[in-house]
């Protein structure tokens, strides 16, 4: 999710919360992840106060076209000024990126893992595009506007991508999404 773009007052209702498990030292950090657009100064000092340590970024692509054509609301430097905040800010920053979206190529992948690595990420997840029910991309998919990669594709892009974010000692935490109930197997 977008943490940092829901209200405030719920965000240090559950920022707190977490911070009782710190307290009694059952967890050691927070970890969020939000998008680049929803970062700034004041965010991430109301952050750092209640221990967050890692911030994650769904950057998904750094081809503006790209992100436009996917409709995510942020551009390139929006993901390059939030990196940045988060790294002076003194926190452990993460990239998520997406294989597979609308018109991007393998060769827009392979910069896009380029870019993230230019910005320093210390954690990084791949995820390749899934088509879910009822999305617009379901609807582009079933009038044939929308050809998803094959499972061999999206490994083949997801491998490549894995050994340059390695290659640069970026950890890969996740490749792909876990199973949720609208993410799911028949």
């Amino acid at each position: 999710g977008s943490f940092t773009g829901i209200d405030r007052e719920v965000q240090i209702e559950l920022l707190e919360a977490a911070n009782v498990y710190i307290k009694d030292k059952k967890v050691k950090s927070i970890r969020i992840s939000t998008r680049p657009d929803y970062i700034s100064k004041d965010i991430l000092k109301m952050l750092r106060k209640y221990h967050v340590k890692t911030i994650e970024l769904g950057v998904q692509s750094t081809n503006n076209y790209i992100l436009n054509k996917s409709k995510r609301g942020h551009t390139f430097e929006d993901v390059k000024k939030a990196s940045k905040l988060i790294r002076r800010y003194g926190f452990r920053l993460g990239h998520q990126m997406m294989v597979g979206l609308p018109e991007s190529t393998e060769i827009d992948e392979i910069n896009t893992a380029k870019d993230l690595i230019k910005l320093k990420p210390k954690i990084a997840r791949i995820y390749p595009v899934l088509v879910i029910k009822g999305t617009e991309l379901e609807k582009d998919y079933k009038a044939n506007e929308y050809k998803p990669l094959t499972v061999e594709q999206a490994v083949e892009r997801c491998k490549e991508i894995t050994y340059l974010f390695r290659k640069h000692r970026i950890n890969v935490i996740r490749i792909g999404l876990q199973n949720t109930e609208e993410i799911s197997f028949p």
